[in-house]
């Protein structure tokens, strides 16, 4: 389920850049009919799938603290999270911000570029994708004490699980969701992922995760959860037809009523729980197996997601000069992107990094020993 997410990014993050309704780097306005194919490609996903990792972040956390003290739980995430925070902010959002600015019109070379970027870009542009990493950095800090309050007491947790499992008792955390969601977003909607003063993604993506920590240490729960997909199904279709009738009409209408954004706040909250149970129940129910595929993307999944607007954005920048159909456009934008981090993932994660391992054996042996 999360490398089938992550091998979307590609085609929403180019979506973005037809339907004008999200946050990219490069917009392209297309005409009113044309733009339908591109809202089918958005709505779905932009009001789920990150509350799905976030969840699926809690699911793996449950694991991570069975077999690692807090400290050494503090250090993997530390690694694994906020270097590539680091990475990408310094050395790949700037790439991407300075496709920005030639497509605004701006005539320098990259050095120009960078002297203008630091420091004041870096406020601005931030960690650009990242931020779900800095988040959930963040989130694992703050419940980190929870977490290892239920490692050692596990009857209060099991107690959770297990009021839960009674009846309809599951739907109580959702509704939770779904209501702060409903209310939060249209005050707290800036589509800036600082941290601060993002109160609606905060209580949204910080009670998945949380949810997902306890959905995964109880079977009875997710057999629950499982036996709801269908259900769940019916519920998020009619909610989706709501949202793509609200994102077409904010596409193609100069004026918004402000009772858009708190009727599409309240099909988001509904529609995006119940994907969640329904995706969960089908992936366990029809693709629980493990294959050579699923093992590969599973470990390259990691390196699509750090990666995977760079060569959009440089694309997007370099496809629009074009006067081919948007359709077209899109096509030239997403498979050689799709290509490029196949080639980054083959050459540099799978064999630079390899070999520097290999080379600086004695230490990374000494370093996971010391760990």
């Amino acid at each position: 389920m999360r490398v089938s997410i992550i091998l979307t990014l590609i085609v929403y993050h180019t979506s973005l850049t037809f339907s004008a309704l999200g946050s990219t780097y490069i917009y392209r306005e297309i005409d009113s009919p044309t733009v339908i194919p591109f809202l089918l490609l958005t709505a779905p996903l932009d009001n789920f799938f990150m509350a799905a990792l976030f969840f699926l972040a809690g699911y793996a956390a449950f694991f991570a603290l069975k077999k690692r003290t807090a400290s050494e739980f503090v250090q993997e995430r530390d690694v694994r999270l906020m270097i590539p925070v680091g990475f990408v902010t310094a050395l790949l959002i700037p790439f991407q911000v300075y496709f920005k600015y030639l497509q605004e019109g701006f005539t320098g070379n990259f050095g120009s570029f960078m002297k203008t970027y630091f420091p004041s870009g870096i406020w601005v542009y931030g960690w650009g994708h990242l931020w779900f990493l800095f988040y959930l950095f963040v989130f694992s800090m703050l419940c980190l004490p929870l977490f290892m309050y239920w490692k050692t007491h596990p009857g209060q947790l099991l107690k959770i699980s297990a009021f839960m499992t009674k009846g309809v008792h599951f739907l109580i955390p959702l509704t939770f969701i779904a209501t702060m969601d409903a209310l939060l977003r249209p005050l707290f909607n800036t589509g800036r992922f600082i941290l601060w003063g993002d109160w609606a993604n905060d209580v949204l993506y910080l009670s998945f995760f949380i949810l997902g920590y306890v959905f995964s240490s109880d079977e009875r729960l997710q057999r629950k959860i499982f036996g709801w997909r269908l259900p769940a199904l019916y519920i998020a279709i009619p909610c989706l037809l709501v949202i793509l009738t609200l994102y077409y009409l904010d596409a193609t209408e100069r004026v918004q009523p402000y009772w858009h954004t708190w009727l599409w706040s309240s099909m988001k909250g509904i529609y995006e729980c119940s994907m969640i149970v329904a995706l969960t129940g089908f992936f366990h129910t029809y693709l629980n197996t493990e294959t050579k595929a699923v093992r590969y993307l599973s470990k390259a999944s990691f390196s699509y997601y750090l990666w995977h607007f760079l060569p959009v954005t440089g694309m997007t920048w370099f496809v629009l000069k074009s006067d081919w159909h948007p359709y077209l456009q899109f096509l030239g934008i997403v498979l050689p992107s799709y290509l490029f981090i196949f080639i980054v993932y083959e050459l540099v994660n799978r064999r630079l990094f390899k070999t520097i391992r290999k080379v600086m054996h004695p230490w990374f042996t000494t370093s996971r020993q010391s760990s």
